[in-house]
């Protein structure tokens, strides 16, 4: 089984210096204009196979469209270092 999950500063251990990439919990890592499932899916499919990646992008492309058909977000949480929303 793999797991795939947010990736914070705990999981670093000593240094973490080297890293090329924010913690999931710095708003710096809630810029990019296309989803990580996306941006990132040479890196993913490396991680967790080709098939394992296609129905991960399934269920996300789904959800995506989903969210996309809500008109009342209460109860959705955004992640807690997503920039604020502005109208």
């Amino acid at each position: 089984m793999v797991v795939l999950g947010e990736y914070d500063r705990r999981g670093w251990g000593a240094g973490g210096h080297d890293l090329d990439w924010y913690c999931s919990s710095n708003t710096e890592a809630h810029i990019g204009t296309e989803a990580v499932y996306l941006s990132s899916r040479e890196e993913i499919v490396a991680l967790i196979g080709l098939p394992a990646y296609s129905e991960l992008a399934r269920l996300c492309a789904a959800r995506e469209k989903l969210l996309l058909t809500i008109t009342d977000t209460t109860g959705l949480t955004p992640h807690p270092a997503d920039p604020p929303i502005t109208s």
